[in-house]
C-alpha cells in the first residue's frame, strides 16, 4: 500500500485543531468466482467504475481532524481506514477498534449478499473524519456500498447485484445490468439500466426525486409511492390502485397523482420494482 501523509495545524484565538490528510492506493487481484465488494464508510463519497480487468483498484483520500495531537492519534487508531481480502471477497472501509461512547463497533464484512445492512454509528468529541473513495472493479462484480454524510454514491457500468445505502447524499447509477436496492434519505436517486433487472429492485428516498431508466420490453410488477409529487411513466402500466381520473396523458407520458402505494403491472409482469419517495416525483423512463 502506498501512503502519502500531510500534516497541518489550524489555530484560532480560542482553540487549535490538528489535521491529517492521507492518500491511499491499493490493488486486489480477483479471479474465478464473481467478486463481492463491500465499501463501508461514515463520511465521504464513493465512486465506482467498471473496467475489463480481474483487479479491484482502490484510490482514496482520507481526512482527519481533532482538538490536539493526542486525540488525532486516538481518532486515527479507532477509525482506521483499511482494505482487506478473503478469496474473491474484498472489504474496504472504516473499522472501529476502540470503545466508542455509544458502545458501537464495526467489523469487517465479507460475502454480504442476503444479510441485513449493518447499523451505523456516530462519532464522539470534536472529531471529524472523511474518506472519499474511488474504485475500479470488474464489470460483473457484486457491490455493497454504504456512506452517511458529505458524499454521493456513483456507479458506472457494473453489472452485478447491488446494495447502495446513503443518508445525506444522492445515488447515481449508470449502465446497470443487475438488481438490488438503492436507498437514501436526503437526496435524489437515479438508476439507468442497460439490461432490465432480473430480480427485485427497491429504490427509496425521503427527500428527493427518483428516476429509473429501463429498456424496451420491460415485464415487471410495480409498487410505487409518493406523497408530495407525481409519477411519470413511459411504459403502459395496468395500475390496480389508480382510478381513471387519477391518470392523464401528457407529451407521451402517463402521469399518476396519488397519496399512497400504487400497485400495478408493466407488460406481462415479473420481478417486483418498488419505488418510494415522500417529497419528490417518480419517473420511470424508457432508455433509447
Amino acid at each position: 500500500m502506498k501512503l502519502a501523509i500531510g500534516l497541518s495545524i489550524a489555530a484560532s484565538a480560542l482553540w487549535a485543531q490538528v489535521e491529517d490528510t492521507q492518500t491511499i492506493t491499493k490493488r486486489f487481484a480477483v479471479s474465478g468466482a464473481v467478486p463481492e465488494i463491500v465499501v463501508s464508510i461514515i463520511s465521504g463519497g464513493i465512486r465506482v467504475t467498471a473496467h475489463d480487468s480481474n483487479e479491484v483498484v482502490l484510490n482514496a483520500k482520507a481526512y482527519y481532524r481533532a482538538d490536539d495531537a493526542a486525540q488525532l492519534a486516538e481518532l486515527k487508531k479507532n477509525a482506521r481506514f483499511d482494505g482487506d481480502q478473503q478469496g474473491n471477497n474484498v472489504w474496504i472501509g472504516v473499522e472501529y477498534e476502540g470503545q466508542w461512547d455509544n458502545g458501537w463497533r464495526r467489523p469487517r464484512e465479507y460475502g454480504w449478499r442476503g444479510k441485513t445492512p449493518p447499523e451505523r454509528g456516530k462519532t464522539q468529541r470534536g472529531w471529524k473524519f472523511k474518506h472519499d473513495v474511488e474504485l475500479r472493479v470488474p464489470r460483473n462484480a457484486h457491490l455493497k456500498l454504504s456512506t452517511v454524510n458529505e458524499g454521493e454514491i456513483a456507479v458506472d457500468g457494473v453489472a452485478g447485484e447491488f446494495s447502495y445505502n446513503n443518508v445525506n447524499g444522492g445515488i447515481d447509477v449508470k449502465g446497470a445490468n443487475g438488481f438490488g436496492r438503492a436507498h437514501t434519505v436526503n437526496g435524489p436517486v437515479s438508476l439507468s439500466f442497460g439490461k432490465n433487472p432480473g430480480g427485485a429492485l427497491s429504490v427509496k428516498t425521503i427527500n428527493g426525486k427518483v428516476r429509473v431508466g429501463l429498456m424496451n420490453g420491460l415485464n415487471a410488477n410495480v409498487k410505487l409511492k409518493t406523497m408530495n409529487g407525481r409519477m411519470y411513466s413511459d411504459f403502459s402500466m395496468l395500475a390496480n390502485a389508480a382510478s381513471p381520473a387519477a391518470m392523464e396523458e401528457r407529451n407521451g407520458k402517463r402521469i399518476w397523482k396519488m397519496n399512497g402505494f400504487s400497485n400495478g403491472r408493466i407488460g406481462n409482469g415479473g420481478a417486483e420494482i418498488a419505488i418510494e419517495t415522500l417529497n419528490g416525483e417518480i419517473q420511470i423512463l424508457e432508455n433509447r
